[in-house]
């Protein structure tokens, strides 16, 4: 008999083992999360966001120091939408004024409150169903915006 045929599905179910018992101490962390603090003006938090998971959900988000933004989504079938307009900061929430949005980002980018995460900020959404994910896990890039140099 191969060794190696017998080996290579027990190895398979060790590796699987681990990585669920390894998900099971995960499980009982501390989720990290960010600290509401009001940023000193707008310029502050003004640059490249990203949420999404690296499949079908992928937003890219340009906060400009000017009041402007540009957003798209893209997935694995190409861009899905895209949303450009004003934005504005009062105290610890942006406020989106669209001036176009198509596809999936119609009526996406409404208001998003600002965090401080290990010394930048994040954005998380303030509807209850999409903020439910961050409530649940913490700070990933699934559930809020981040700075792009942040998380590459």
């Amino acid at each position: 008999m191969n060794m190696r045929k017998v080996l290579a599905p027990l190895i398979a179910v060790l590796v699987i083992l681990s990585a669920w018992d390894q998900g099971q101490a995960m499980a009982g962390d501390e989720k990290e999360k960010g600290t509401p603090e009001a940023p000193s003006n707008a310029k502050a938090v003004a640059g490249s966001y990203y949420r999404g998971d690296g499949l079908g959900y992928n937003v890219s988000l340009t906060l400009k120091e000017n009041g402007k933004y540009t957003a798209e989504w893209h997935g694995c079938l190409g861009k899905y939408g895209e949303a450009s307009g004003n934005w504005s900061l009062t105290e610890k929430r942006i406020t989106f004024l669209p001036s176009k949005e198509e596809g999936n980002l119609k009526g996406y980018l409404k208001k998003l409150d600002v965090l401080k995460f290990k010394g930048d900020w994040i954005l998380l959404p303030t509807d209850k169903e999409d903020r439910g994910f961050y409530d649940k896990w913490g700070v990933s890039r699934s559930s809020c915006f981040q700075k792009v140099e942040k998380i590459k």
